[in-house]
């Protein structure tokens, strides 16, 4: 019997764990968030401005990642509404996100890596890998970065916009990496590049940029760590075929977990969860929606 594919990514699986009824209103009722989280557009940007500089240099161009951002950060701010919460607004965030590419060049040159080039002469950097496990579960993810260190090791490097660092003693079991080593061991010949040696993280912590003293934004110091083990891989490919096979038995269960621990303050779909609330959920393109929401968008307005 043919089993329909189920597509999963790290960060898929980052929601499943966090909340499995949050997992069934994004992934399987498609609900979206009414406000784009401010954090997305953030990144994006970020994305873009990075990827922007480093194919120039590539190239043999100067481009300025800040003027990139700005761009790119006020054409994603003004496709819809954003959600900016209470710390932040777009002032601020442009501010941050300027003051992080302002510092981009030095740090890059700091971290003396080299971009690395597939077989067709393509930098390999915001590339979209897959690979199939057994029962039709396919894991799709992006490479944000493959790179050559002072040492001529080959890494794949993932770039993150975060609150606070990653605990460096985590690194080791981030599964994100671990996805992105599968898929790059799978393709490196086609793409005529080495199985990476290295996996690693360029952090940028946000920060509000100070008015007078304080830190503010930072790019962090690039932290690599050496490729999984081949009983690492296995361990994690196993979970991802537990998670699928939980997944297709629809064992979608509530997870508030202790008060130091809930994923239920920052949910975009908390007050639709526990108050049947839907004013912050937008249902264009739902394949399900509750009777009582399609009913409050059919009552009339009072006039």
């Amino acid at each position: 019997m043919r089993v329909e594919p189920l597509y999963l990514s790290p960060s898929r699986i980052a929601d499943w764990e966090r909340c499995r009824w949050s997992y069934l209103l994004k992934y399987v009722y498609r609900w979206r968030e009414a406000a784009t989280g401010n954090a997305l557009i953030f990144g994006g940007a970020i994305d873009e401005a990075v990827d922007a500089h480093l194919r120039g240099l590539l190239q043999g161009r100067e481009v300025d990642p800040a003027e990139v951002f700005i761009a790119a950060f006020l054409q994603k701010a003004d496709e819809g509404p954003v959600d900016y919460g209470a710390k932040w607004s777009e002032e601020s965030m442009l501010a941050m996100g300027i003051e992080l590419m302002k510092r981009w060049p030095d740090a890059w040159q700091a971290m003396g890596l080299t971009v690395a080039c597939d077989a067709t002469g393509e930098p390999l950097m915001q590339r979209e890998v897959a690979f199939a496990l057994p029962g039709n579960v396919i894991v799709r993810g992006r490479i944000d970065l493959g790179v050559f260190t002072r040492e001529g090791d080959f890494a794949v490097v993932d770039s993150k916009t975060a609150a606070q660092p990653y605990p460096e003693t985590a690194l080791v079991l981030n599964e994100q990496l671990t996805a992105y080593q599968v898929a790059m061991d799978i393709a490196a010949e086609q793409w005529g590049l080495p199985k990476p040696e290295r996996l690693g993280l360029i952090e940028m912590i946000k920060r509000q940029v100070p008015k007078r003293t304080g830190q503010g934004p930072t790019v962090e110091p690039l932290v690599l760590t050496a490729r999984r083990s081949e009983q690492q891989v296995r361990e994690y490919l196993q979970k991802i075929l537990w998670i699928a096979e939980d997944i297709r038995a629809q064992r979608f269960t509530k997870s508030p977990r202790m008060a130091f621990e809930s994923p239920c303050a920052m949910c975009s779909m908390a007050r639709a969860c526990t108050a049947g609330d839907y004013t912050d959920v937008d249902f264009s393109k739902a394949r399900y929606v509750p009777a009582e929401a399609l009913q409050a968008c059919e009552s009339p307005v009072a006039a």
